[in-house]
């Protein structure tokens, strides 16, 4: 219902930052022919000093929660995959 308002106003594309939503968003998603851009939390101040890598905790949790994305995406076909230019 929410995607069919939105498309109403003439949006194609919704942006999340930070979480992955569940299954049913994505299949909603799919009904309405919505464009979904999910991205994960912003911690690229843990990688700023490029002479270390990020501590193991914060490494670790973040390639689980892009592994988990990834997994939780994977049989739709309007997925967008960025790499935005702050975490260079």
């Amino acid at each position: 219902m929410q995607f069919r308002i939105v498309k109403g106003y003439g949006f194609n594309h919704v942006r999340l930052h930070g979480w992955t939503p569940p299954k049913p968003f994505w299949e909603a998603a799919d009904l309405e022919g919505m464009l979904v851009q999910t991205e994960l939390p912003h911690w690229s101040k843990q990688y700023l000093n490029r002479r270390k890598s990020a501590n193991n905790e914060t490494h670790g949790f973040l390639k689980r929660e892009l592994e988990s994305a990834s997994f939780a995406v994977s049989n739709y076909t309007h997925l967008l995959l960025c790499y935005r230019w702050e975490m260079s």
